[in-house]
This record gives C-alpha cells, sequence and structure tokens, in this order.
C-alpha cells in the first residue's frame, strides 16, 4: 500500500476534532450538530472504497472515470470527515454553519441577506462565495436526516434503476436529505474556487446522469471531481450499496469527436432520456 492511501486510512481511525461553529440556531442547534455528525460519517465508507478506484462496484468509474483524481478526492473526502479549518478569502478560518434569520447581512459582510436568498431561490442551505460559510435555510429542517432502512434489511431499496446505459426515476429518495446536503456545502467549502458553480464554465450539474456526462481529463481541470453532486451520488452508492451503473464510455455519454469520450460540459439536455430530479441546485 502506498503511503498516501495509508494517510486517508488512518484518518478514518484517528479522533474526529472537528474545528466549526454553530450560530443563530437558537434551540435547533443539538439537531444541527446530529445532522452535520451524519455528513461527516458518510464519508467513512467511500473513504474505504475509494481505495479501489475503477474497480469499485459503487458506481466510482460512473462518477468519475479513472484513478488519476484519487489523491484529489481523498483529501476532498477526508476534509469532509474531519471538517478542519480552512483557507478563504486569505486566511485561516474554521467552517460555519449559520440559521438564515432576518437581519444579519452586516454581521456576516456578505452583500445579501441569506434569507433572502433561501426565500427567492428555494435552496435548503448553501454555501456563501470566497467564505466558510454554510447558510442554512428554514427548509433544511423538512429534510430527513438520512435514509431509513428496516434493521437487518436490505440497504439498496433507494438505489437507482439503469435501462439503456442511464439513470431512470427521480434521484432524490437515494440523495435528499440533511446529511448529504450537507457534504453538497462543505464540497463547496472546502473546494473553494476550485468547485463548479452556476458561474464557471463548466456549469455545476446536479442530474445524476449530467454528473456521469462530466469530462474528467486533466487537460480540462477535472470538472467531474470538482462538481459536489458527483460526491454526494458516489457517496450515497457507496452507503446504500448501489450497483446498477451507467457505462460512462459509451453512448449516450460518448460523443464523436470528444477527445475525454464525454459529454465534457455535463450538459445531458439533448440525449434521449428526460431527467426527473427533483433536486434544486443549492449554490
Amino acid at each position: 500500500m502506498k503511503l498516501p492511501q495509508l494517510h486517508y486510512l488512518l484518518a478514518l481511525f484517528l479522533p474526529i476534532a472537528s474545528a466549526y461553529k454553530i450560530e443563530s440556531c437558537d434551540n435547533s442547534k443539538p439537531a444541527i450538530e446530529y445532522a452535520i455528525t451524519l455528513a461527516q460519517a458518510t464519508m467513512i465508507r467511500p473513504l474505504l472504497d475509494i481505495q479501489r478506484g475503477v474497480l469499485s462496484v459503487n458506481g466510482y468509474t460512473a462518477m468519475y472515470k479513472s484513478n488519476i483524481f484519487m489523491p484529489f478526492l481523498q483529501h476532498l473526502m477526508t476534509n469532509i470527515l474531519h471538517l478542519p479549518i480552512t483557507q478563504a478569502a486569505g486566511r485561516d478560518q474554521e467552517p460555519t454553519f449559520v440559521c438564515a434569520k432576518p437581519n444579519i447581512r452586516q454581521k456576516y459582510d456578505i452583500g445579501y441577506e441569506p434569507l433572502d436568498r433561501c426565500t427567492e431561490t428555494g435552496v435548503t442551505s448553501f454555501w456563501a462565495k470566497d467564505t466558510v460559510l454554510v447558510f442554512l435555510c428554514p427548509s433544511f429542517t423538512t429534510l430527513a436526516f438520512q435514509p431509513v432502512f428496516t434493521p437487518g434489511g436490505p440497504r439498496d431499496i433507494y438505489c437507482p434503476v439503469v435501462q439503456e446505459n442511464v439513470f431512470l426515476g427521480q434521484s432524490d429518495p437515494l440523495v435528499k436529505y440533511q446529511s448529504y446536503d450537507l457534504v453538497h456545502q462543505l464540497a463547496h467549502l472546502y473546494l473553494q474556487r476550485e468547485s463548479l458553480t452556476s458561474e464557471t464554465e463548466p456549469k455545476e450539474v446536479m442530474d445524476w446522469n449530467s454528473c456521469v456526462a462530466l469530462g474528467w481529463a486533466p487537460l480540462e481541470g477535472g470538472p467531474s471531481v470538482k462538481n459536489p453532486f458527483n460526491l454526494i451520488y458516489y457517496a450515497a452508492f457507496v452507503n446504500q450499496e448501489c450497483t446498477q451503473m451507467p457505462d460512462p464510455f459509451i453512448a449516450p455519454f460518448l460523443v464523436q469527436g470528444d477527445q475525454a469520450g464525454l459529454i465534457s460540459s455535463g450538459n445531458m439536455t439533448g440525449t434521449s432520456f428526460t431527467n426527473s430530479t427533483n433536486l434544486r441546485l443549492q449554490s
């Protein structure tokens, strides 16, 4: 085993001494702490699975296509597991979770009212660009903490069906939970300007087929590893033992003339299937 791999495996067994803050959440603070702990825990099994790389049966190839960015992904996943201090705006800061309340714009110096953004976009949470702030909208508490399974029963009950090499149905039963909602924002927080967003090119995508379609080649900057929803789906596939996956190297993902062999933008709107995902883009 290579030393970098050993480093990430050891991280799974080290005490989790997270450096984060929760602000403006009042009586909701214990529930927010619980959701954060669940988000951290979603990384444990994927950090073990990722050692297999493209030999994984739980979606690594569908989401990431190659082993070339494994160290990058391991570092990101370890950060989400341990929530260390990170750099934003040129200085080290603690990740901070803030319940969106009226009139807190000046306190956080972000140029807009977080609650207004919640109302206008309908998101459940969002990361404030160039900060370590994750704002939790009032609707965040309407999400269940995590998937529910019958004790001793199968874990793949929410897994997708694949037909004609695409995922069918809605991804909500698989990932629409507080735990994965936080993973989404924490991926943005630790990637900072490296992450795909609605302002980058390619843009952030959230539909699972569009995630499969994202390019991976170093020449492109590895968009699949910088798209937070790719991490969400991979973690959910591992945690829920999903094994039915599209092959990203054949149609409809393979595009003639595309050097990466994929639809690099991740935009699958021109393909033969209809996206039925109800998730909202939250960044």
